[in-house]
């Protein structure tokens, strides 16, 4: 912890980090959010695909998945950036 951001409570003498430090985190959440979520839905869309390709003997569901899953993560992605919240997320 930086010391020279943090404040010592009067109360209970112990120290606590100012709103500035949680808003960095709060930062740093949001960004992996974004850089993570776009590989993970493509790379779930490509599993499912290839679990449904297993499935049912065909060769071309894991394209369309990983469509779909790129769909999605681009879809993510604009919500994520526009600042729409999720109704789950208050």
């Amino acid at each position: 912890m930086d010391f020279k951001h943090a404040i010592r409570n009067p109360k209970f003498g112990m120290v606590q980090q100012q709103p500035q430090d949680r808003s960095t985190w709060r930062q740093i959440n949001r960004y992996l959010e974004i850089g993570l979520m776009f590989p993970a839905s493509t790379v779930a869309g490509l599993l499912a695909g290839y679990g449904l390709d297993r499935l049912f003997g065909t060769h071309f569901l894991y394209w369309v998945f990983m469509l779909v899953g790129i769909a999605g993560g681009f879809v993510q992605l604009i919500r994520l950036t526009s600042g729409e919240k999720d109704s789950n997320r208050g």
